[in-house]
């Protein structure tokens, strides 16, 4: 079972949190977020693991790590991908 998840979610983790309480570790749940206000409250989350860049540029860098299972992924809308 994959417990890697790629998440959208605004600086108030509201989506990271519910996950986070059923179990996800906060090193699985990746939040890419471009918003530099929403990242600097994010990437000190106990929640999730911040990424400051677009959805795009995160599943770009997976891939070049050879990363390509995810679990969960969560993308609402919030603006768009690039």
């Amino acid at each position: 079972e994959c417990k890697t998840s790629l998440v959208l979610d605004a600086s108030s983790n509201l989506t990271s949190k519910r996950l986070h309480k059923s179990g996800w570790r906060k090193e699985d749940i990746h939040v890419p977020n471009l918003c530099d206000d929403a990242f600097e409250v994010l990437k000190d989350s106990e929640y999730c693991t911040a990424h400051h860049c677009t959805v795009s540029t995160f599943i770009k860098k997976c891939k070049e790590q050879k990363i390509f299972e995810f679990g969960l992924v969560y993308l609402d809308y919030c603006s768009p991908p690039e």
